[in-house]
């Protein structure tokens, strides 16, 4: 059966008489076409036919998995970018929040000192214009404070935007990726089929006419 597959048959047939002696009768069935050759013998045509169509079917298996490698990678960088992307947000919002605990410290430093020189003035910083000038230094602070810290939700909150489009980028990259290394498996298949066809058409169908 192998033989027959590669290199086709040899018009005629065997028979068993009788007796139980196998006999061949040549013509009594059409030669047929293997892979490789016809009639039981090699034959150029039939195996460049062959050959052919395995290359076809190898090349779309090779390009759908370069294309599918390819996506891959850049999936593999968007996930990259993802992972920067929410680094630096949480990078942004540390730093926000040291830089406001430092400009609280330097206020209660200058606030400090801006009660020692009342005191040293004899000023009453509890009354009239002294108190409203120290809760407005407070206030002013505190507006300071809130809008070091909305500046880093602002960075935080972009960073993680992107990060979030990188995700979705790799995602799609991924998907892309699994659909070229199915589709690969379908040209191939379909380059089969046609070289399969033609070869019939060709050369006779394998292991008969």
């Amino acid at each position: 059966m192998c033989e027959a597959l590669l290199f086709g048959t040899q018009a005629g047939g065997w028979a068993t008489t009788a007796a139980g002696v196998s006999t061949f009768t040549p013509g009594a069935a059409a030669a047929s076409s293997g892979l490789f050759g016809t009639a039981g013998a090699f034959g150029w045509g039939q195996t460049f036919s062959t050959l052919k169509t395995v290359g076809s079917a190898v090349s779309s298996l090779y390009s759908g998995a370069q294309q599918s490698n390819q996506l891959q990678y850049q999936a593999d960088m968007m996930e990259y970018n993802r992972k920067v992307g929410l680094n630096n947000a949480m990078a942004a919002e540390y730093a926000a929040e040291y830089e406001a605990d430092i400009y609280d410290e330097n206020v209660r430093r200058v606030l400090g000192t801006q009660d020692t020189r009342f005191a040293h003035a004899n000023v009453v910083i509890n009354t009239d214009s002294p108190l409203e000038v120290k809760i407005a230094d407070v206030e002013n602070a505190t507006a300071e404070r809130l809008a070091i810290l909305y500046g880093g939700e602002v960075k935080a909150y972009a960073a993680r935007t992107g990060a979030q489009a990188q995700g979705y980028a790799a995602g799609n990259y991924r998907s892309q990726a699994g659909m070229a290394s199915t589709a690969s498996y379908v040209n191939a298949g379909v380059s089969v089929a046609k070289g399969g066809y033609s070869h019939y058409r060709k050369y006779g169908g394998l292991l008969g006419t």
